[in-house]
């Protein structure tokens, strides 16, 4: 794993969750969370029943499947002898074989329970789908362009980050398990685990009572509306105009291409000061002006001479893939990113099966699908010989799982930020060091409570970072150096996510930090990874978005490409870099070792866009923009308009017996155009009168009221819930989604919880810190500085404290 960023090379060691034993019960409902263990090294058992059917060879099935073990059980007392020796049970809310006494027959176990809304609240025995989940959990009413209706996320967002969620719940149940000897319950909550992807939007919401929209990313309330969608010859983009400290100096390489182009017109961009320009306060027609340049420019250039371009330049800027693109890009070969998986039909297909690379041990994929009860023998023989231990009854509770974790964050943005957040919860010491002339981008964005900006004043910057400490220290100060080694030498974890070879130019390199530390965990995460020809290529959440494809399958065909102005990448990507550095913990308990971990941003972001690659193997056909469609075998279903300005509802009908639920519920007038008993096939013929007949019905309904009606019929439905409607909403009311902290320069601000609650374990929230306020205390606290040492610090301008 070497390159020019000097990254160190691969493990060849055990996986760190070897011999843990998982029993997959959702593997048609929510299969990722199961297969992400198995890839950790568990072994993975799904329990399947009833007769075979063609859902084994969707793509779908195929992506989350592959790697685990099957086994069909004859009746409910083989399962309760597998929950006996098992150490996780993932299943289902309302599954016929969910076993809610499942801890009762195996004290040490981790039992995850996945649901639309969670176990509790009002909403708790609602139905949902991929759409529907879409819609409860505000994105899609983010996703698509302005001037047409939400577009669905095309791949299953919902279910994939109610999986991943659910892994963080078990991986920290487990650490938790290793202190006090028992296992616990793990309720998860599908509409928050999607509502958790609106941190922005959220913020605006309770702090302006505004509600973001569809299209170009606001600035704040009153504020200009960047343009993040560009068109080239043959082709988008996704680029920013950068403006304010410590962000416009951003815009040179773009200038340096535009003026190697021989684009005359830059000379007029040249002229501004965009560090002094205000993202806050920018006229519209200025910022119209000055985007008007860069769109003549755009449009002179192919995706390819784009892409050239970006590499030699480093540009914060990229090209929109499809999933052709991305199957024939030479980075992930050059990563050795591709995993062919079998079929049971004999045919292999590739998709990449590395979401991150250790030192320690290789992180991929067993690509094979299992035949349907194939391991039951194997299975039942095995589990049974090998006895769970029993219990530590007597040892006491023992608090957070990560107490007494120390972290060194050197990270900026969103990504790892959210990340080193829920290991703060968690009872993690996160340090955040960061410096006031290149402040954390997020401290300088809105919403602003007071009503002006200031690197104490953003509320997302404190939702984003909330639970951490502060310390203000400037890392390319070279007399910095020796006093950030010996904290170092005292954490067990360093998280970077800056350009490969950024942290290397200070001193602050993997081999220098083990050498003080060989025990230490270290993870740099960045756009495509530690090597490869785009090792060191810049990039932020829209650029990846872009790249990575989502973009391209999200919008409607006669409009342009359009995922969510909430971008996807930096909240997708938290919950694998969470996996890594538990996983990293567990191996070095076990072991005592330490590790590096690289993580690609790209490849991670694959795992949740395996069933589009997969479709494009099988069917040569790359993925394209469907609007709000969905599944081609299930109609009627898709976004209806309601009464209200850009009101919809999502409905989804599964089968035949909820169409007949549904039939029941039209008007005569419409009811008597379509059968009752009309089957899957002659209601997807007749799929456009279908959808025409419901968008009819439903316009001049409350979407609120409806859903209601629907739900009680057992009709999978949700309004497209906007940030505002999250703000309000009962459910996430009843759970306690949203806390409430005080912080000590802007008042009261929101700070949303994990969509996972573990019984017995609270999470630490309070609001996220203040600028350097915890300079002092950490220097004391982690290597013992005396205060004439920290003056000394400070006086010669290496430090800030408060």
């Amino acid at each position: 794993m070497e390159s020019n960023s000097g990254a160190p090379r691969e493990g060849d060691g055990p996986l760190p969750y070897a011999g843990l034993r998982v029993i997959d019960l959702a593997s048609a409902e929510y299969p990722l969370c199961a297969q992400l263990l198995g890839q950790l090294g568990a072994e993975v058992v799904m329990v399947e029943s009833g007769a075979p059917d063609d859902s084994r060879t969707s793509p779908d099935w195929i992506a989350y499947n592959a790697g685990k073990k099957s086994i069909r059980i004859e009746d409910r007392s083989e399962l309760e002898r597998l929950v006996a020796a098992a150490d996780v049970l993932i299943d289902c809310a309302g599954s016929a074989m969910a076993l809610p006494d499942a801890c009762a027959l195996n004290p040490r176990l981790v039992h995850a329970t996945l649901s639309p809304y969670g176990s509790s609240g009002p909403k708790s025995s609602w139905r949902s789908s991929e759409l529907v989940g879409q819609a409860a959990g505000g994105i899609l009413h983010l996703s698509g362009s302005a001037e047409f209706p939400p577009a669905r996320l095309g791949f299953p967002l919902a279910t994939g980050m109610v999986s991943a969620q659910a892994m963080t719940g078990v991986l920290l149940a487990l650490a938790a398990r290793v202190r006090s000897g028992r296992g616990a319950r793990i309720d998860v909550s599908m509409q928050e685990a999607v509502a958790n992807l609106l941190f922005g939007a959220q913020s605006a919401a309770h702090v302006e009572n505004i509600a973001h929209g569809r299209g170009p990313a606001h600035l704040g309330a009153g504020m200009a509306r960047r343009r993040g969608i560009w068109r080239c010859k043959d082709g988008f983009l996704a680029f920013n105009v950068n403006a304010g400290l410590g962000q416009g100096r951003k815009n040179e390489p773009t200038f340096a291409w535009m003026e190697e182009a021989g684009f005359a017109e830059v000379a007029a961009l040249r002229e501004v000061d965009w560090e002094a320009v205000s993202v806050a306060s920018i006229p519209q027609p200025q910022l119209d002006a000055w985007e008007a340049i860069f769109e003549r420019f755009f449009l002179t250039q192919t995706k390819e001479q784009v892409s050239r371009a970006s590499v030699k330049h480093h540009m914060l800027l990229a090209v929109f893939n499809d999933m052709a693109d991305i199957a024939r890009d030479p980075v992930l070969v050059e990563r050795a990113a591709w995993v062919p998986v079998e079929l049971p039909d004999g045919r292999a297909v590739d998709m990449v099966g590395t979401p991150f690379r250790s030192t320690a041990y290789r992180v991929q994929l067993d690509g094979r699908i299992a035949r349907r009860g194939e391991h039951r023998d194997e299975v039942l023989r095995t589990w049974t010989e090998q006895k769970n231990p029993p219990p530590a009854g007597a040892r006491a509770a023992t608090g957070l799982p990560l107490a007494g974790l120390r972290v060194l964050d050197f990270s900026w943005a969103i990504i790892n930020p959210l990340t080193t957040k829920y290991l703060a919860m968690f009872g993690a010491d996160v340090i955040k060091l960061e410096w006031r002339k290149r402040p954390d981008p997020t401290r300088m964005s809105g919403p602003f409570p007071l009503g002006k900006p200031g690197i104490d004043m953003s509320a997302s910057f404190v939702n984003i970072n909330a639970s951490k400490r502060s310390a203000a220290f400037n890392i390319t100060d070279a007399g910095l150096r020796d006093t950030i080694l010996k904290m170092a030498a005292t954490a067990d974890m360093v998280l970077e996510n800056f350009v490969p070879g950024t942290l290397a130019k200070y001193g602050f390199d993997y081999d220098s930090l083990r050498a003080v530390n060989p025990d230490l965990i270290m993870l740099g995460s960045s756009l495509a990874g530690q090597t490869g020809s785009l090792a060191r290529q810049p990039g932020l959440g829209s650029h990846l978005q872009a790249m990575a494809g989502i973009d391209l399958v999200t919008g409607y065909p006669e409009g342009p490409p359009g995922g969510p102005s909430q971008v996807m990448p930096d909240f997708i990507g938290p919950w694998l870099v969470i996996a890594a550095l538990l996983a990293a913990l567990e191996h070095r308990r076990r072991t005592g070792e330490g590790q590096y971990i690289d993580l690609s941003q790209y490849e991670s972001i694959q795992t949740f866009l395996r069933p589009l690659m997969i479709r494009y193997r099988l069917h040569g056909v790359a993925p394209q923009r469907q609007g709000a469609s969905g599944s081609p075998a299930l109609c009627p279903e898709g976004l209806y308009p309601c009464a209200g300005d850009d009101c919809w509802i999502a409905i989804t009908v599964e089968d035949d017996a909820a169409w007949m639920r549904l039939h029941a519920q039209l008007p005569t007038a419409i009811a008597s155009r379509f059968p009752a008993r009309m089957t899957s096939d002659e209601r997807v013929a007749q799929r456009a009168a279908l959808d025409e007949a419901l968008a009819a019905w439903t316009r001049d309904q409350d979407p609120a009221a409806l859903t209601e009606r629907l739900q009680s019929q057992g009709i999978a439905a949700s309004p497209v819930n906007n940030a505002i409607d999250l703000r309000d909403d009962a459910q996430l009311r009843h759970r306690e989604h949203y806390r409430f902290v005080e912080h000590a320069r802007i008042g009261r601000v929101p700070v949303d919880a994990p969509s996972f609650r573990i019984d017995g374990i609270e999470p630490h929230i309070i609001a996220g810190p203040t600028y350097g306020s915890a300079t002092r205390a950490v220097l004391q606290e982690w290597i013992g500085l005396d205060a004439a040492a920290i003056d000394a610090l400070i006086a010669s301008g290496a430090i800030e404290a408060r």
